[in-house]
């Protein structure tokens, strides 16, 4: 298990450890040359380079108000924000980059210019810049507001957490609202079928609020 925290170096890692944990390094520069490392960015302020060849297997950012800047070549297999944070996502990767908003990590911002599948279970703002066409946003929690600025040259895709499917036209924005659930309970009489009547097992009645009855339907 690695942990660094030193403010003032430049970071090149060619090694694999069990773990990685940024605790601070100098503002601009931690690059990654190494194949499968776990990383977990608990500073206030880093850049992570994953250079052509190198692949990360996992990256979690767990500061609050974090500034994160990803510059991502080769691969970053999946990317969680676990703490609210602004991320800012660029390179010549040619795959997707995953990325998680958890519930934890309410209004938090992300700035991408590189192809992202976000999933969100939390208030967000996301924007997508040119290089980002082929990105997808999934909204999953049904208390959240999300707003998706798409600055990109193509639709893109934003889903609710009822599965519905809105497309935001390219410089459009969309926003996606927490999902109203209404409900109430009431009595019925009245005729079903040829005839028959719907029977009550109560007689009472109330004034000016709902009563709940079980019923029981005749054929």
């Amino acid at each position: 298990d690695l942990t660094v925290n030193a403010p003032n170096v430049d970071i090149v890692n060619n090694a694999v450890f069990k773990s990685i944990t940024i605790k601070a390094i100098k503002g601009d520069t931690w690059t990654e040359n190494a194949q499968g490392n776990k990383i977990t960015v608990d500073a206030l302020k880093a850049r992570i380079v994953v250079n052509e060849a190198a692949n990360i297997s996992a990256i979690t950012i767990t500061k609050a108000n974090a500034d994160v800047a990803l510059v991502v070549n080769g691969t970053a297999a999946g990317v969680t924000v676990n703490a609210k944070a602004k991320l800012n996502i660029t390179g010549t990767t040619k795959g997707k980059v995953p990325v998680t908003v958890s519930a934890a990590a309410a209004d938090t911002e992300i700035i991408s210019a590189v192809a992202a599948d976000i999933q969100l279970h939390a208030n967000a703002v996301i924007e997508l810049l040119k290089g980002a066409e082929e990105s997808a946003v999934q909204v999953l929690s049904a208390a959240a507001t999300v707003t998706v600025k798409n600055n990109t040259d193509k639709k893109i895709t934003v889903t609710d957490a009822k599965n519905a499917k809105t497309d935001v036209k390219s410089k459009g924005t969309h926003t996606v609202k927490p999902s109203a659930t209404t409900g109430s309970t009431g009595t019925s009489t009245g005729t079903w079928g040829g005839g028959s009547s719907w029977i009550g097992s109560g007689g009472s009645s109330s004034s000016g609020s709902s009563t709940k009855r079980e019923t029981v339907v005749r054929s």
